[in-house]
């Protein structure tokens, strides 16, 4: 932030990527709101509002900080989204434990042929996890399949978690040998399946 405040004694005409990196500053900190509530201001300010890489950021900054009613309000009024805007706010509803809501934006999301991406998938998945709805933890593992991002890690983390809740142990160990790559998570996870 004190960069920042350099550059503006330069007059360094700001961008997207940098207001993107503040917004992320802001987000990552866990204690900085005041300051993204300033750099969304000033985003306001110098017409970068809807630029799409700082829209995203901004979703997933009002998310972080349990604002998503806030969050939900920018992502109506952004032009253009990407997968990552849409994964963002989903990814806010489900920290904030609104399942129904996550599930909605992800078929809204399906509607309007957005491609899903790896992170898209470990939301929704964990999100089904904790809607413990079975039919749609195969629509959604159906999809991740077809779509290719079953042996991904957080893909495939998420899937053996939610396979491991609904006591499909089989399943769950079928995920596992077959990832791309395991991290600490994954082992955590297939260690909880069996538990």
């Amino acid at each position: 932030m004190l960069l920042f405040r350099e550059t503006q004694n330069f007059s360094v005409r700001p961008s997207g990527f940098l207001v993107s990196s503040l917004i992320a500053t802001c987000d990552r900190s866990g204690c900085m709101f005041g300051e993204g509530i300033q750099v969304h201001g000033f985003a306001i300010k110098v017409g970068l509002l809807y630029d799409v890489f700082v829209g995203s950021c901004l979703l997933h900054f009002y998310g972080a900080y349990k604002r998503v009613f806030d969050a939900q309000r920018i992502f109506e009024e952004m032009p253009e989204r990407n997968v990552v805007s849409w994964t963002s706010l989903m990814f806010g509803y489900l920290d904030n434990g609104d399942f129904k809501n996550v599930m909605y934006l992800y078929q809204e999301m399906r509607k309007e042929a957005i491609s899903c991406n790896e992170n898209t998938f470990a939301t929704v998945i964990a999100t089904c996890s904790s809607l413990e709805d079975e039919l749609l933890d195969l629509k959604v593992l159906a999809h991740a399949v077809k779509s290719g991002f079953e042996t991904k890690v957080s893909v495939a983390n998420s899937l053996i978690n939610m396979l491991g809740s609904l006591g499909s142990l089989k399943e769950a160990y079928y995920v596992f040998s077959h990832m791309d790559e395991r991290d600490t998570i994954s082992w955590n996870s297939i260690i909880s399946a069996h538990v």
